[in-house]
């Protein structure tokens, strides 16, 4: 999902009800949380579905607000590491298909389990190994709680996960709200167990509400996206899928010639295409 807003939000926004002062807890927290909004440089999101067929990947080459703060050669180093440590395994590819052949109900109960400790290897990765990809960024300016960091986040089930890279040096005083166009990656697999949405209990989602404080437009709207999403699947007949993909579709775009175009912002959907083998 992306939002687009063409004229930018001066209001400030204020943080008086949140712990901001302490960067030693920021720094240690391993959650992307709304202290966290301000000293966010930008977000990198993994491809694919943390499944045997749709593995987690995410590009060697970094975001374009990254490309001035890093060692270009060692995030490269840095994200083949990430991929090798969340490849399925022999394995774990053999117990899904014997659960998958033998106990069926038991699969979707042993994915989970695979997905969640796929997430907490990815974490204790980039804990470990991330220190070397920043500029200007070594141990005497950690010791002093002034550094840059990376946060690992993922959805309820474990299907879609991101980092967020943050810069403690930014000016949270100056924070207005989020920087748009912004890009939201849907969790879930499209089944009636699984079904594609997008997070309220992200905190960059939640943001979007600081583009219009007059009321919370944002939560309804993500409600009624997700009303939508959950009726989505591929995996029906096609005519089924027809129909309710164009009706995502009409709720979008009627979305977007009312509630939100009064706020100068347009969401878009893409969809990526994967290469199953």
């Amino acid at each position: 999902m992306k939002a687009i807003k063409r004229e930018k939000n001066k209001t400030k926004y204020s943080f008086n009800n949140l712990e901001l002062n302490d960067k030693r807890k920021i720094l240690e927290d391993d959650e992307f949380t709304t202290a966290d909004l301000p000293f966010q440089i930008c977000r990198a999101y993994f491809r694919g579905t943390n499944s045997i067929t749709n593995q987690w990947t995410i590009p060697l080459e970094p975001p374009k607000k990254l490309k001035n703060l890093i060692y270009i050669s060692a995030y490269e180093k840095f994200t083949t590491q990430l991929n090798n440590c969340v490849m399925w395994n022999k394995t774990e590819r053999l117990i899904n298909f014997i659960l998958g052949l033998l106990f069926p109900p038991f699969l979707p109960v042993y994915i989970y389990s695979i997905r969640r400790k796929k997430f907490k290897k990815l974490r204790a990765e980039i804990t470990d190994i991330q220190k070397g990809i920043w500029l200007n960024n070594n141990e005497q300016r950690r010791r002093n709680f002034v550094a840059k960091t990376i946060k690992l986040s993922a959805s309820k089930d474990y299907t879609m996960v991101y980092m967020d890279f943050l810069d403690l040096e930014k000016d949270r005083e100056y924070y207005n709200g989020p920087t748009l166009p912004l890009t939201f990656h849907l969790g879930g697999d499209g089944y009636f167990n699984s079904p594609f949405n997008l997070s309220y209990r992200d905190c960059l989602v939640r943001s979007l509400s600081l583009l219009d404080r007059t009321e919370n437009f944002i939560e309804v709207y993500i409600e009624n996206l997700n009303s939508h999403l959950r009726s989505l699947s591929f995996f029906e007949f096609l005519s089924f899928s027809e129909k309710k993909f164009w009706d995502l579709i009409r709720f979008l775009h009627s979305n977007n010639t009312g509630i939100l175009r009064k706020r100068s912002i347009k969401a878009e959907l893409a969809i990526l295409g994967t290469l199953i083998s």
